[in-house]
């Protein structure tokens, strides 16, 4: 950048300078060499029993990266598509993963996930290498509602005693 710097000036007896200076100077352009990094994964990397409804999938990266560079790699016959980007192209956010073909795919439970991320930041540096996490699914949820195997009396039972325990088998 270039500044240009007018001075008008007094002393402190009120004399004013001569003539009024100017002077200017141009700074160095900040040049950026370092590539982007990912500081942060949601879910964490190698967490576990993480749920799968409503399951995003996000990378911070350590400065502005170029969204159109963003690659995934996804263990899955699904890619994560484009991510949506927060923060000054700073956080990338998937949402719901695609199959190659465009239909909506969703996580299964009880499953391991790999993912690699790399991008290239806004000054054209590519990561050094691509960024691999893991996380797993959480199980299914229990949907199978109980069965009472036996009754102790049974059914029906007469002449039971009175200090006699309930018992119920399920």
């Amino acid at each position: 950048a270039t500044y240009t710097v007018s001075v008008v000036a007094r002393d402190l007896a009120n004399n004013a300078l001569a003539s009024p200076t100017m002077f200017g100077f141009t700074t160095l352009a900040v040049v950026d060499n370092t590539p982007p990094t990912v500081t942060a994964t949601t879910p964490a990397n190698n967490a576990t029993n993480v749920t799968v409804a409503g399951l995003t999938v996000s990378a911070t990266f350590s400065e502005p990266v170029a969204p159109s560079t963003i690659v995934t790699t996804l263990n899955a016959p699904f890619d994560l598509g484009t991510p949506t980007m927060t923060m000054g192209n700073r956080i990338a956010t998937w949402s719901m993963p695609s199959f190659d073909d465009g239909g909506v795919a969703t996580f299964q439970a009880s499953t391991t996930y790999n993912v690699t991320v790399e991008a290239t930041d806004v000054a054209g540096n590519a990561m050094a290498m691509p960024f691999p996490f893991s996380f797993t699914t959480a199980s299914p949820p229990d949907t199978t509602p109980p069965t009472l195997v036996s009754i102790l009396p049974a059914d029906s039972a007469t002449g039971v005693p009175t200090n006699s325990s309930v018992v119920m088998t399920f």
